[in-house]
């Protein structure tokens, strides 16, 4: 789980770069927002990075599991009523907020889109703005994510071929080109998606990956 988690950080940075670009074409991305985050978010890979070095696999797979199957249950039950408020707090609330993302973000190896996008449209943004602003959380997410984790799994003997710390280079080198040329065509089908219909996207996907991580626990 370890390799997994910091293979999928070194293979989000190339990814996110190249969505981030395709959002900011659309003008969709709140740069404000993402300019808060420059250093709650790193602060939070920094102690992700740290418990990963200490936590069990079996740990990983738990807290990805529930975050998955809270985020799955609230996008595609999701009402106009759960708010928690019509803007989104700013000062030490913020970057509380970003410290948060950074951190179950890295633990669970995805580029902070989940919980960013949980995030601002529980503050009443659009689904459109949330996984374009996403986007750039996750370079902030990905870049220092992968040095943690190569830093924590440094030195361990059970780990596979190819690999430095928890990341597995030939992982990267097979998944990484599929990735980039698929990228775009995710911008343009998250613009072409009605916002009900992407948050059930997202929704079914996050249930469906829980629902695997629940099964390897058994």
């Amino acid at each position: 789980m370890h390799v997994a988690v910091g293979t999928s950080l070194a293979i989000i940075i190339p990814t996110s770069l190249r969505s981030y670009q395709g959002h900011l074409k659309r003008r969709a991305v709140d740069k404000a927002l993402l300019r808060s985050f420059l250093i709650p978010v790193p602060v939070g890979v920094l102690l992700a990075s740290l418990t990963a070095a200490y936590i069990s696999s079996e740990g990983l797979r738990v807290i990805f599991m529930l975050i998955m199957v809270a985020v799955g249950f609230k996008l595609l039950f999701n009402r106009d009523s759960w708010r928690l408020g019509r803007k989104i707090p700013t000062g030490p609330a913020r970057a509380m907020v970003g410290v948060v993302i950074g951190f179950l973000s890295t633990l669970m190896g995805i580029g902070g889109g989940i919980m960013n996008n949980t995030f601002m449209t529980l503050y009443g943004r659009s689904m459109h703005q949330a996984v374009a602003t996403s986007s750039g959380v996750g370079v902030l997410i990905a870049i220092p994510g992968t040095i943690g984790y190569i830093w924590a799994g440094w030195g361990d003997p059970n780990l596979p071929l190819g690999s430095t710390g928890f990341v597995n280079w030939i992982a990267c080198a097979l998944i990484i080109p599929i990735a980039l040329v698929m990228t775009p065509y995710g911008v343009r089908i998250a613009h072409a998606l009605k916002k009900r219909h992407l948050e059930i996207v997202f929704g079914l996907f996050a249930l469906a990956v829980s629902i695997r991580f629940f099964v390897s626990l058994i």
